[in-house]
């Protein structure tokens, strides 16, 4: 089978002196911007530009991909998914074809159809994780880039772990390689609501090889991989309070931003989107008469920049959402700003502009809103974590919920199950507790 590695390095210098080299990372494995491997040494060089590289009959191949780390490494996955799937392709041609020149009587007599009954996973078991891990990444990495590199990520550690740790096949893995896992992404950083989240990933992934995730029995190791009390461990997530922002700082970061950026925080505020519904909106997406946000599905050719890209929404919810008048008044002034734009808010190259998050933490900066005592405040970077784009989102429905009722808001915001929209149904404020004891109990001496 062809190679379907593809190498992501950092390209320096033009002309005779143009040099790919690798990049530096750090101890978790994450590759740091622009850091370059000189010599054993690492030298920043943030003129570079990031590089594909794969390898066709033993030359290299090599596509730029820009300056932004994290588009780079998304194009990087989508390209060996590409090949990958060129490659499985191609080899059940050639044993198509190889089959069609063996005379009929050295080929096995045919076999009897399987019964209802039978498990059609069970060969599975005997296939190697890596190719069970390929076949896994072709049926369930599409979509958004996050979920792109949601189910390649996780898959390709996943796997790399199982084999580091000695097994190869679905029938070696058990309860520890799970556990192993879940501890490597708590090395990494990670916190327990996505390691929770990442869990569910791997419990698709052993479905995908044949096997039970949970055990119908704890006490028997082959009814399942992982036993009902550590399954529930691992999927439980804390029960965070609902974070919001208060009008007075959104005031503040509007007055400190570009008028693009000023319009997103907007939106994001007054129509509760999640940051990729809002990033591949389209024009044609927007009810003018109805004064309508429609989050709708994109399918093929919607992307002038990527034909084959489909995105959908979380949830696979389609809905409508009423655009308030100040918002309406301005969008429309923006849109007469970008005739020509495909996507409401795109980016210079007329792309879905997936960096909001580090946009909004810059401006979050400059408003002078950062706590200064947070991890994100402390780090080089000076990144505050109280910058959320989701924040944006959990107001807007808090305060939809003081004002409609819960199954409206629960159609606003496109949630499948409606306890996860009564987690913003905030407690009444103190004057408001205050005037209701009043009431009840004024009149009891």
């Amino acid at each position: 089978m062809a190679n379907s590695k593809v190498d992501l390095l950092l390209r320096i210098g033009a002309g005779d002196e143009r040099r790919y080299v690798a990049l530096a990372t750090t101890k978790n494995g994450k590759i740091k911007p622009f850091a370059a491997i000189i010599d054993d040494k690492i030298e920043y060089h943030p003129e570079g530009i990031y590089t594909l590289r794969r390898w066709e009959k033993g030359r290299p191949r090599y596509k730029e991909v820009g300056k932004d780390l994290d588009v780079a490494e998304t194009a990087r996955l989508r390209l060996e998914l590409d090949l990958r799937k060129k490659a499985s392709e191609a080899q059940t041609e050639i044993v198509s074809s190889a089959a069609e020149l063996v005379p009929a009587q050295f080929l096995p007599s045919a076999q009897p159809s399987s019964t209802p009954t039978e498990d059609k996973r069970k060969p599975r078991l005997q296939r190697t994780l890596t190719s069970l891990r390929d076949s896994f990444i072709e049926k369930y990495a599409h979509g958004s880039d996050d979920t792109i590199y949601a189910y390649t990520s996780v898959a390709n550690e996943f796997v790399g772990l199982a084999n580091k740790r000695g097994k190869s096949t679905p029938a070696d893995l058990d309860e520890d390689d799970v556990i192993a896992f879940d501890r490597l992404l708590e090395f990494k950083g990670k916190s327990k609501t996505t390691r929770a989240s990442r869990y569910g990933y791997i419990r698709c992934f052993l479905r995908h090889c044949g096997l039970n995730p949970s055990r119908t029995d704890d006490n028997d190791d082959t009814s399942g991989v992982v036993t009902a009390a550590q399954h529930r461990k691992l999927k439980a997530k804390p029960k965070l309070a609902v974070e919001t922002f208060n009008e007075a700082d959104l005031q503040k970061l509007y007055a400190v931003s570009s008028d693009r950026h000023r319009l997103i925080w907007m939106a994001f505020r007054m129509l509760g989107l999640r940051d990729e519904e809002l990033a591949y909106t389209l024009w044609s997406n927007i009810d003018w008469v109805h004064r309508l946000w429609l989050v709708r599905f994109k399918p093929t050719g919607s992307f002038p920049w990527d034909p084959k890209l489909v995105w959908k929404s979380k949830d696979n919810e389609e809905r409508d959402i009423p655009i308030p008048d100040v918002l309406y008044t301005e969008l429309k002034m923006w849109r007469d700003r970008n005739p020509k734009a495909h996507l409401v808010f795109p980016t210079l190259n007329g792309q879905a502009d997936i960096k909001l998050l580090k946009a909004l933490k810059s401006d979050w900066r400059k408003a002078g809103l950062n706590c200064g005592h947070c991890h994100g405040c402390l780090s080089k970077k000076n990144e505050c974590g109280k910058a959320k784009l989701k924040t944006f989102r959990a107001t807007y429905l808090s305060t939809m919920l003081r004002h409609v009722d819960l199954r409206s808001v629960q159609a606003l915001a496109g949630h499948s199950d409606i306890s996860t929209t009564q987690r913003y149904l905030a407690p009444a404020s103190q004057s408001v507790l205050q005037s209701a004891v009043n009431a009840a109990f004024g009149a009891a001496i």
